[in-house]
């Protein structure tokens, strides 16, 4: 089992710090009905349903509960996957040096929106999608969040590159493997799917 020890900082002043630990708890394991070892991806060690994916068998996190999934509140044909804006007050911060020289008040204010996007991040996310519940990777999530796609436009989402993500996550996971070939078209997005992969 792989065992990861992700440690974020976000440094407000010099009385406060915010911190993100989190232990990555993803890798092989020994399923029934299996031959070869079911890699999972779940960063919380969750069992879930087991997807193939070029011959690899890759076990997603489990469902969460109804609540816990964006869109749950939409109906069927309004779900699919919208990228949030964020906080008017935070998108106003230029870098670093801006972000030190804000209040504290407002700092505590916006904890809640970061600390929200770097569990994203770290766990991905569970989200509607036509009445289906569907999982992204952090990565993916960061790709359809936060990666301007020629420095111009956000992505959609595409199943497709849900599919490379998943199959990235499990070379990243297992243990066993050295990394992961691509044959790619182009315009398919690849780049942007690694991009986002980079911690």
């Amino acid at each position: 089992m792989a065992l990861k020890l992700l440690e974020i900082s976000l440094v407000g002043s010099q009385n406060s710090t915010l911190s993100v630990n989190a232990y990555y708890m993803a890798g092989l394991k020994d399923i029934k009905s299996y031959e070869e070892k079911v890699i999972n991806i779940c960063p919380e060690d969750t069992e879930g349903e087991i997807v193939e994916i070029s011959s690899l068998a890759i076990q997603l996190p489990k469902v969460p509960l109804k609540k816990d999934i964006l869109y749950h509140d939409k109906p069927k044909e309004k779900q699919y996957w919208v990228r949030e804006d964020m906080p008017t007050e935070l998108s106003r911060i230029g870098n670093m040096d801006d972000w030190y020289e804000m209040p504290r008040e407002f700092k505590a204010k916006h904890e809640w929106y970061i600390k929200r996007e770097f569990k994203r991040r770290k766990n991905g996310l569970w989200f509607y999608n036509n009445g289906e519940p569907t999982y992204i990777t952090g990565s993916h999530y960061m790709m359809l969040q936060w990666s301007k796609i020629d420095a111009s436009f956000y992505g959609y989402y595409l199943q497709f590159q849900r599919d490379i993500n998943y199959h990235m996550e499990a070379c990243f996971v297992d243990t066993r493997c050295a990394g992961q070939l691509y044959t790619k078209c182009r315009r398919s997005g690849y780049t942007n799917v690694a991009a986002s992969k980079v911690d």
